[in-house]
Parts: structure tokens; sequence; C-alpha cells
């Protein structure tokens, strides 16, 4: 007689490894997740190019890109996922929470970045930009309280 067959095992998982078939879908979960940010960072570029006061949606997708960066790598240490999902969140949190300054800066300024709109419409020569910007600065200096 021979000997009985030995019946296959399934293998054993270290604790802490995340189980191999439920990898693909929380890395899709990760991927969704990293095109919506991709969407914010072309929003809030896009809305930084309109007048004035479009262009505060970069403030509102900025801050939303940098909540979701956030979600992101919190994700990533819960998941353990690759490292290009890290790299990807920390550059969308550096690239949202830019076009967020600006456009809080945009906020803050409110009375000089609006000078400094017409006033670029109106400049035809390298001239007239250069005064547009020279302005702009001046403007922008004497609202800060103290600066005169």
């Amino acid at each position: 007689m021979s000997a009985p067959s030995p019946e296959p095992t399934t293998p054993q998982l270290k604790p802490g490894k995340p189980d191999p078939a439920e990898q693909p879908e929380g890395l899709r979960r990760h991927a969704r997740l990293m095109g919506w940010l991709v969407l914010a960072i072309i929003v809030a570029y896009g809305a930084f190019q309109l007048p004035l006061p479009w262009k505060l949606l970069s403030l509102a997708a900025g801050v939303a890109g940098v909540a979701g960066g956030i979600a992101l790598i919190v994700r990533c240490v819960k998941d353990k996922t690759p490292a290009l999902f890290w790299i990807s969140a920390v550059l969308v949190i550096i690239c949202c929470g830019m076009f967020a300054l600006l456009g809080a800066m945009q906020a803050m300024f409110w009375d000089a970045s609006v000078t400094f709109d017409q006033c670029r419409v109106t400049a035809v020569t390298e001239r007239g930009m250069a005064r547009c910007f020279s302005e702009y600065q001046e403007n922008m200096l004497s609202s800060v309280p103290g600066s005169n």
C-alpha cells in the first residue's frame, strides 16, 4: 500500500503582512483616490488661471487636495502600500498646498489683487507689466499694518 498523499495546505501568512488576495482591491482604492487627487491639482491650477473671483476656487481645490493627500498617507500607513503611493501623496500635498497658499494670499490682499488684475489687462508693453508688478507690491505692503 502506498502512503496517503498529504492534503494541500494553505500557506500561513506572517502577522502584519497583508493577504495577497486582498491587496489588488486595496491598491485599486488607493489608485482611485490618487486619480481624484490629480484632478484636484488640475482644478487648482486651472482655477488659478481664471479672473479673480474664480481664482478662489484654487484655494478650495488646494485644501481638498491637501486633505486627500493626508488621507492617502494614512491609508498607505495602514495598508502598507508600495512607495509610489507615498511619493505621490507627498507631491500632491506639496502642489495643492502651494495652490491653497497662493489662493489664500489672493484673498488676503483682495484689493491689491483686483487692482493688479485690472492693470494687467490694460498693460500692453513690458514696461506696463513692470509698472503693474511694482504697484502690486506697493499695494500689498501698504495693506500690512505697521509696514509704512
